[in-house]
């Protein structure tokens, strides 16, 4: 009944169009300048949560009117989704950014657009107000459905994502090294994508599958449990898509995610120990843990640029060389 409900509002529902406001940086941010940003295909990934990656011949420089990419998301190689954008206005002096997909997402979307809006702030902190504009022609149910799912990946890109990229974007890489380096960075990205995909697994294992996980722990069913064993479940499985989440911020937030999830894993494998002592899942999620938190002082651990310990060490030739060469001129 409900499948024939969404279809029903499919078919009376012509567009769906959803709105997004945020206030974004400083005094040193210009409407140009975030303008250029945003055009620039290769930093969606970076403010964007559901983005995976941009396809195109140029996509490190911002898009002109008609320039083409692709945008891959979802959770390749699992569920690859694409969408091609085509550039129909892109104005940095304006504040204008278009871009457009009539073909949108094979079945479940079309005629899709995103309209980026980029003015002064007033005030003295100064900064950039940016409105998104996104719509759409739903295809199918799975268009209305996520449409809660779609209005909270666009308030974190604009409200979240979008001022940690340029906070590092600013800082010229300094932002990166001070957090750890580049390496650290990918393990936390890494980490984070793993956790995200442990989390709906779980999610999925508790409310429609088995609860093989929670049977392992020797934890009746999700549906057997308590309230308080239930709320310890979801947050379980709330955890891996926050850490997920915080990691595509990057640096401290990074670390702020993954920690959530490993104290939220540890936590809920003793509290399962300690109410039924015959299941066995606390050692090995504390040894997981364990493993983690090595990889991560490992990853930490940047190397030392080979050419700034060679030239230190070339000084003292090069002094010495100097000298000889003056006392041959004095003689």
């Amino acid at each position: 009944m409900a499948l024939l409900l969404l279809q029903s509002a499919v078919a009376f529902c012509s567009i769906v169009e959803l709105r997004t406001t945020a206030r974004v940086g400083g005094p040193s941010v210009s409407p140009r300048a975030l303008t250029e940003y945003l055009a620039t295909p290769r930093h969606w990934p970076q403010i964007v949560l559901s983005s995976v990656a941009v396809v195109g011949d140029d996509v490190d420089r911002p898009l002109r009117r008609g320039a083409r990419v692709d945008e891959v998301f979802g959770a390749p190689p699992l569920l690859p989704l694409s969408v091609t954008w085509t550039c129909e206005c892109a104005d940095a002096s304006a504040g204008v950014l278009d871009v457009r997909s009539p073909d949108g997402l094979a079945g479940v979307a079309r005629n899709c657009r995103m309209l980026f809006a980029v003015t002064p702030a007033g005030g003295a902190s100064g900064g950039c107000d940016v409105l998104l504009s996104m719509c759409y022609e739903p295809a199918s149910p799975l268009a209305l459905l996520a449409v809660p799912l779609l209005a909270a990946d666009n308030w974190l890109a604009l409200n979240v994502l979008l001022p940690a990229a340029l906070t590092r974007e600013r800082s010229g890489g300094a932002h990166a090294i001070e957090q750890g380096g580049a390496r650290l960075e990918r393990f936390r990205g890494l980490m984070g994508a793993l956790y995200g995909v442990a989390g709906v697994a779980h999610a999925f294992d508790c409310l429609a599958g088995p609860s093989e996980l929670l049977a392992r722990a020797g934890a009746p069913p999700f549906a057997d449990l308590p309230p308080a064993g239930k709320a310890v479940a979801l947050a379980w499985c709330a955890a891996g898509p926050a850490a997920f989440a915080l990691s595509r911020a990057g640096g401290a937030a990074a670390d702020a995610g993954l920690l959530l999830y490993d104290a939220t894993e540890v936590g809920a494998a003793a509290l399962a120990a300690a109410v039924w002592p015959g299941g066995g899942s606390l050692a090995p999620a504390a040894g997981v843990q364990l493993a983690v938190l090595a990889s991560r002082l490992f990853a930490a651990r940047e190397p030392r640029p080979a050419a700034a310990s060679g030239s230190r060490a070339a000084q003292p030739s090069r002094r010495r060389g100097a000298d000889q060469s003056r006392e041959r001129r004095a003689r």
